[in-house]
Order: C-alpha cells, then structure tokens, then sequence
C-alpha cells in the first residue's frame, strides 16, 4: 500500500526519485520501497510524506495498514516523530499499536524502556514537564537494573536531567546530569557504541545542560573546576571535537563573572582553530556579547552580524533571538535607532525557539530592549506598555530593579512625577533610601 501511494502520489506531482530523495535518502533506498514495499525508516517516512504533500492523516493510514506487524520499536519512533510534529493523536494511535505487540503482553524490559522514553517524549512535547520528570525518572530507575547497558543509563540520567530542566528542578537536575556525566567519563570507550557519533553527542549534551544549570545556580566556581576535569578527560579518551566545546563552556563561564576579557580571548582562539560551524556560530555571538559587556558596540555589532550570517548559511536557529537581540543593544547604544527598531521585529519572530527552556528570559530581555528604544524616541506610553508586559517571575533580582528604574524614568517623561516617586517607593531601592 506504502509503495503504491508513493509512486502515485510522486508521479502525480511529476517528480523523479532523484528530485524527491534529495536530501533525504538515496535514490536506490527509494527504489526498494517502491519495487518491494520495503517499510522505510519513520524518520525517512515523514520526511517523503511531508515532500510528496501527502495528508498526515492518510499516511498514518497507510502505514498501519500496510505494517500490521511492525515491530514495536518502530511504531514508537514513529509516535515520537510525530509528536515532534505536533501530530498527538496520530502518534497516540501508534503507542496503542505498540501496546497490542507480543513483547508488550510479556512485559519485556526492552520494550518497557522504549515505552517509557515515548511516553516521556510526548509529554514533554505536550509541556506536561512534571508529569515527562516523573516519566523520565521511571526510565532510569528501569535502566539501573541493567548497569552493564552502559551508554542507555548514561542517556538515561540525561533525559531525566533535562526534563528536571524544563520542570525547573534544578537540584534534581545537577543531581541526574552530574552522575550521567561522571559515569559517562569514567567508563571504558571501548565499552560503548562503536558508533563514536552517538558517544560525542551525548558527552556534549549532558556538558551543555549542566554547565547550564551551575550557571543558573551560580556554582561559577565548580563549573570552572569541572570543565578543566572533563577536558583532561576527554584528551585521555581521544574523544573527537571536544576542545572547542570546553573552551565555548569556558568563555560562558567569564560571561556570567563578567570577566569579558577572558571571554573575548576564548573566544578569539575558538574561531581560529575551529572548522565546525556550529562552534564558529555560538563562538562569534558570545563574543558579540562580551564586547557589548566591556563597552565596545561597534565591535559586538561587528561580531554578532557575521553570527547571524552563519545561521542563515547554516539554517541554525540556536541562541538566534539573543543575537538579534545583542544586535539590538549595538545599534541603541550606537545610537541608530531605526536600525534597532528593524531588528525588534526580527527578534519578535522568533518565539517559538527550541532553546526556550534555557534562555526564558529572552523575550523579557526584547522587551526591555523595546522600553528602552521608546524611551530614547520620547515615547514614554509605548515605553511603559512594553515594560508592563514583562513577566516579574522570570527575571532576576537586577532585571527587577532596571524595571523599577525604567518605569520611574518613562513616568517622568510623561510628566508624572507623583507617580514616578510612588515607583522608586515601592521598589525601595537605595536611592529612594537617601531621599
């Protein structure tokens, strides 16, 4: 049935194999699912359907028709890809599917693994991040039965230490992350994938989430300590690609101490020595803001425009909001305000980034930045709308004062001076104090 939906669906939009493989898979994987109904891969399925404009709802369909005996594994990638999609209920079809398979009836450890990480995924997707932690936290209290499955229990304390991420547990976070990685460091290479692909990508993952925690924490001090360990570790294991990771995690460290000098010259070496464009992406706009922190917006414009360049070239939407907005604080401190007021809309468009769990607090910083454009235009209304929509509970303690300050600064243009007396009052901050 698959393979007859794809000829014709193909040959109906006058497309070659060529032309609807490229950059999906090869022209002969194409050609074995259309001359034998070889099932393809769920990730491959999606992609084909999606090209060949075909109804979610039909392909789902056709595929549980066509596949009454899929195995079990791939009915739940399916229904993690689809969730990724936003196809719930589609992916909720091929969960039952799973659940009616042999190894479901006979409760096997396998398949409670692989039942258990789906439906964590699709909570997660949902943002049921309570009910994902708990879901996740099931799949490693499971996956420590089997301690010699090494690599699986070392993705397991990820995947439950990001969920406590988006949970905003982070103790339970630091506590997952930091026993994931330690294992993950201490164990064998060569009692791993072979596959070194799959060991890199969780080494930089788990690092990347709980730096992000003890930044969040403020452990700057034992984040410091722990990058040093981790690279000494990674040369001993000749673990490919993993200098420049370190040395990123290093230059964000100097940011959040403000020591912007160290960071510019991490920063500096990571683009110099370094031919992964992700690397050259997160290196030029952390180093955009480390000029802007020491005063420089010429430079930091100069730094975060070739960033955004290279996510375009790259299509990388990572950490893309917070280059448009330090390109913001260049132009307004530049003093080229329509130009600010041009990227402001750019900012504004993405809202839907997949790093919103660790940087929440950057539609705050865009709107901060627009009370601030408003101001310097004399619009004090508008200022004051911006300023009204920031969410208090998500900022901190500093951010809190600039609001206070900015609002107080927004009433005075606007003449309010009993009003804007109220505002340093109730923020009662030091100044109000020596009045």
């Amino acid at each position: 049935m698959l393979a007859k939906i794809i000829i014709r669906q193909r040959q109906a939009l006058s497309m070659t194999q060529e032309q609807l493989t490229s950059e999906i898979c090869s022209r002969s994987y194409l050609s074995k699912i259309e001359s034998n109904g070889m099932t393809p891969n769920p990730r491959i399925m999606i992609k084909l359907g999606e090209k060949l404009d075909l109804c979610m709802t039909d392909w789902v369909e056709f595929y549980l028709q066509g596949n009454s005996g899929a195995h079990y594994k791939d009915l739940f990638l399916l229904a993690r890809v689809l969730a990724r999609n936003g196809h719930f209920d589609h992916a909720s079809r091929f969960v039952a599917k799973a659940e009616e398979s042999a190894e479901a009836l006979d409760n096997d450890y396998p398949y409670q693994c692989e039942r258990l990480a789906t439906e964590g995924h699709i909570l997660a997707m949902l943002e049921d991040h309570p009910r994902a932690l708990k879901t996740y936290q099931d799949l490693l209290t499971l996956r420590k039965r089997r301690p010699s499955q090494r690599f699986e229990l070392a993705q397991a304390y990820y995947t439950a230490g990001n969920a406590a991420i988006y949970a905003g547990d982070y103790d339970q976070a630091l506590k997952d992350l930091f026993v994931g990685l330690s294992r993950l460091l201490c164990d064998d290479p060569d009692s791993m994938p072979q596959d070194s692909k799959r060991i890199v990508r969780l080494h930089h993952l788990m690092t990347q989430a709980l730096m992000h925690v003890l930044y969040t924490k403020q452990q700057h001090r034992f984040a410091d300590a722990l990058l040093q360990m981790i690279l000494a570790r990674w040369q001993e294991m000749s673990v490919p690609g993993n200098v420049p990771v370190i040395q990123l995690a290093e230059g964000t460290n100097h940011l959040h101490t403000g020591d912007y000098g160290s960071a510019i010259q991490v920063y500096r070496q990571v683009i110099s020595v370094t031919d992964d464009p992700v690397h050259t992406i997160c290196a030029y706009s952390n180093l955009g803001l480390a000029y802007l922190g020491q005063g420089e917006p010429a430079r930091a414009l100069a730094s975060l425009e070739t960033a955004w360049d290279l996510h375009k070239d790259h299509d990388y939407f990572l950490s893309r909001r917070r280059v448009a907005n330090g390109m913001i604080r260049s132009y307004i401190d530049l003093g080229h305000l329509d130009q600010a007021g041009e990227r402001v809309t750019i900012a504004d468009s993405f809202v839907d980034e997949g790093t919103a769990r660790y940087e929440p607090t950057l539609p705050q910083e865009t709107l901060f930045l627009k009370a601030e454009l408003e101001l310097r235009r004399a619009r004090p209304g508008k200022a004051l709308c911006h300023l009204q929509n920031i969410n208090p509970d998500v900022i901190n303690d500093a951010a809190k004062q600039m609001l206070s300050f900015m609002k107080t600064e927004a009433l005075l243009q606007e003449g309010q001076v009993e009003g804007a007396l109220i505002q340093i009052s109730e923020a009662r901050t030091p100044l109000w104090k020596d009045l």
